[in-house]
């Protein structure tokens, strides 16, 4: 749909005028207000929501985050205590300052899913962990190789009373170290 002759004639005649007079500042000035008044509408009241530190109106508090946003996060913590929200960008988030809280929020049926990330749904069809597209094709890979290697060789272990499969602690439960011998098969 083209514009009609006479709106190109006002926008070419009259708007640099209204405009230099202070009336577009003022029409700007109503339009994020509008925008403003509608995005607290839709978020609705505070409501049952923690307190929370100084928003700005669009965009929450991510402009208070600075370079160093765990330290801002610290600072609101002292002052709002440990529980407090946010609103970052168009989402409201809640904040959970107290490994004890955290604890007890993870067993809570209404924290059990994650949410929905717009990304994994477009990649990989999946939500939750991220997911490699080769990785079942590498799987299988490893299970031909494996399967090829058992098929062909006989492995046995050179002193087997010596073998301690009592677990050794470390950052994961292991074996302690034995070597097997790979003899082909005839």
């Amino acid at each position: 749909m083209s514009a009609t002759p006479s709106f190109l004639m006002f926008m070419k005649t009259w708007l640099p005028h209204l405009w230099g007079s202070g009336f577009g500042c003022l029409l700007a000035t109503v339009g994020l207000l509008a925008v403003w008044a509608k995005q607290r509408r839709l978020l609705g009241s505070r409501g049952n929501l923690p307190p929370s530190p100084f928003q700005f109106p669009l965009l929450g508090c991510i402009p208070l985050l600075g370079s160093l946003p765990h330290e801002a996060f610290a600072r609101w913590a002292k002052k709002l205590g440990k529980i407090y929200s946010c609103r970052l960008g168009g989402k409201t988030v809640i904040v959970l300052n107290d490994a004890e809280i955290i604890r007890e929020a993870l067993f809570q049926p209404v924290f059990s899913g994650r949410p929905r990330m717009y990304t994994a749904e477009v990649t990989g069809k999946r939500l939750g962990k991220r997911s490699c597209p080769g990785e079942s094709l590498a799987k299988m890979a490893l299970f031909l190789i494996f399967a090829s290697v058992l098929q062909r060789f006989s492995l046995s272990v050179d002193k087997p009373e010596s073998v301690d499969m009592s677990p050794v602690n470390g950052i994961t439960l292991d074996t302690h170290e034995y070597f097997l011998t790979a003899v082909p098969r005839t």
